[in-house]
């Protein structure tokens, strides 16, 4: 079965070059199938910055913080911004 995709029309494609030194990782939506605790798992020890897209609770932030992954937190944001936060990424 195909499902469409979610992702408006005005979405696309913007190459840039990879930041191998700190990349930066985009992680949208706070649902509980989004997984956002798995993916700090993947991230510990890793030298990046994860973007968050969400409002994420604090025992998220605590959970952040004793993983040592520096991040940033977003929410209500415009299809302008998310729009940059894409091409804002690297991963």
């Amino acid at each position: 079965r195909v499902i469409p995709t979610i992702i408006k029309s005005h979405f696309a494609a913007s190459p840039k070059e990879f930041s191998a030194k700190k990349p930066r990782v985009l992680h949208i939506g706070m649902a509980h199938n989004k997984n956002l605790f798995r993916h700090m798992e993947a991230l510990a020890g890793i030298d990046c910055h994860l973007h968050i897209i969400g409002r994420i609770t604090e025992e998220a932030h605590e959970r952040l913080q004793s993983l040592h992954i520096e991040y940033s937190n977003t929410w209500d944001l415009s299809d302008a911004e998310v729009y940059a936060a894409y091409q804002n990424c690297d991963l």
